[in-house]
Parts: structure tokens; sequence; C-alpha cells
């Protein structure tokens, strides 16, 4: 269930996910189902990890992501010293 919340499969980068975001809005998934972290791409086309946070509003799903990035590359940065 997690690789299908990332977004891995034939149909697509994000298709699955947008699935997996569609049923846990209508309440059909679990939100402990949906990715906690991810991979997006900026506009520039430069990774960027998120955090997420889910939550359901009536028959919305909200997600709040924070940005993770700075801290991924001083830890990246840490380690190749």
């Amino acid at each position: 269930a997690e690789a299908a919340a990332r977004g891995r499969n034939a149909g697509g980068p994000g298709r699955t996910r947008r699935d997996a975001c569609a049923r846990a809005a209508r309440g059909e998934l679990p939100l402990e189902e949906l990715p906690r972290e991810d991979t997006l791409l900026s506009a520039e086309g430069t990774p960027r990890w998120v955090a997420w946070t889910w939550a359901r509003s009536g028959d919305r799903l909200v997600g709040l992501a924070r940005d993770l990035t700075p801290e991924r590359r001083a830890r990246e940065a840490q380690r190749q010293w």
C-alpha cells in the first residue's frame, strides 16, 4: 500500500498518489496509508523533499507540506565530511 500511495505504477508518476488521495478524501482509505514524506520537483526541476500532514475536512482532503530540503542537504553535507 505504501508504494501505491507514493505513485509508483505503470500509469505514470503521481497517478496512483492522486488516486490514493481521492480515495482518502472519500473515506475509503485511511489517512495513514498516504505518504508522510515525498520528493517533488520544483518549477526549476530540482528535487524538493517534503513532509506531509493529512486531515479530512468534510468531503475534502487537506494536505500540509513542510519543506525538508534544507535539512536533507545539511545532513548530506555532514555525511560527506
